[in-house]
């Protein structure tokens, strides 16, 4: 009776647990992101504080540093990010546009009749991606 008692209040004690952390996933991501960031940042705030840098103001400048670092990466992506979804959606719009985009991948590695044979998947998908974007927002 009383292993019984024990393996039931662990079980509940182990559910309870995975609860928590299903609740508190967003939290506990954002921890781990600071966790992260913190031991991946601190080499660089410890080579300016031995240069005579005030800890703060290292750290400081080191988080600027990472801005600018996104920010120019963000620039330089961004045209190229807009053309591919600009390409995306032109093709979208075209009568049989994706159907026939994929044939024209597929056709080079002989894969031309699986296109047909998939074609009313693949006709399918521009709805369902609208769907499933239409989810997030």
């Amino acid at each position: 009776m009383r292993t019984a008692l024990v393996i039931l209040l662990t079980a509940l004690g182990v559910l309870f647990g995975l609860y928590l952390v299903y609740r508190l996933e967003g939290i506990i991501e954002g921890i781990g992101l600071a966790i992260f960031l913190a031991v991946a940042l601190n080499p660089a705030v410890n080579a300016l504080h031995r240069r005579h840098l005030r800890r703060p103001a290292a750290i400081l400048l080191v988080f600027l540093g990472l801005l600018v670092a996104v920010l120019v990466i963000a620039t330089l992506a961004l045209p190229s990010l807009v053309a591919q979804v600009q390409g995306i959606a032109h093709v979208l719009q075209q009568p049989g546009g994706l159907t026939n985009e994929v044939r024209k991948v597929a056709t080079p590695f002989g894969l031309g009749g699986l296109v047909d044979t998939l074609r009313p998947q693949i006709e399918a998908l521009p709805g369902q991606l609208s769907g499933a974007i239409g989810s997030f927002t």
